[in-house]
């Protein structure tokens, strides 16, 4: 090998490199039953799956996907493992549970790991031993009638989140300024919402 090629072979040399760990948790599913798809539902591997010992019994699903429920236990890993090992079955999966919910999440990268807030068992906690963050606001979302009360050492009323809501008692607008100020939102109280507007700032209004 000429001196040129062992310096490009050396070059080119793998190397193996340690990555975050991309494990994502895993989601609920039905312990007794697992989904297979055919790609032929008329051909031999839907008999192949169904007669084999490790199923109680099967339910058409439409689309060439069966509901297979498995004889007593039957570990879904190893019904999978042994259902797409059959020629004909296009993939086999556990019968993930998926609801739907009128909460949604903050879009904060770190919500997840508040386990304060929401509690998944995230870190080796205790799902659900936390403040009910997201049903609170699903409850209060969209609406000013309800008040939070802060009960810490206090409240940034310039974070991003926070300066459009936070809660003004009108009683102690002084009138010669609450004049001059215009309800934006059409709520009929003046908030961070308007007063965080250009046209409620400026001489006879606020300034800060």
């Amino acid at each position: 090998m000429g001196d040129s090629l062992r310096a490009r072979a050396a070059h080119d040399r793998l190397r193996v490199e340690h990555l975050e760990d991309r494990c994502t948790p895993a989601a609920a599913f039905e312990s007794g039953q697992v989904l297979v798809t055919f790609t032929d539902p008329g051909g031999p591997a839907l008999a192949a799956v169904t007669g084999s010992p490790l199923v109680a019994g099967a339910s058409p699903l439409g689309a060439g996907t069966y509901r297979i429920d498995l004889a007593g236990g039957v570990a879904v890993g190893d019904a999978i493992t042994t259902f797409a090992a059959v020629p004909g079955v296009r993939f086999a999966e556990p019968d993930f549970t998926v609801g739907v919910s009128d909460i949604i999440p903050p879009d904060d990268p770190s919500f997840g790991s508040l386990w304060g807030l929401n509690n998944t068992g995230q870190s080796g906690g205790k799902p659900d031993a936390d403040i009910d963050a997201l049903e609170g606001w699903g409850t209060a979302t969209g609406t000013g009638a309800t008040v939070v009360g802060v009960i810490d050492t206090g409240v940034d009323y310039r974070h991003k989140d926070l300066y459009k809501n936070i809660w003004i008692n009108q009683a102690e607008i002084p009138s010669s300024i609450r004049l001059n100020l215009t309800d934006l939102d059409g709520d009929g109280r003046i908030t961070f919402y308007d007063l965080n507007d250009a046209a409620n700032q400026g001489a006879g209004k606020i300034t800060d």
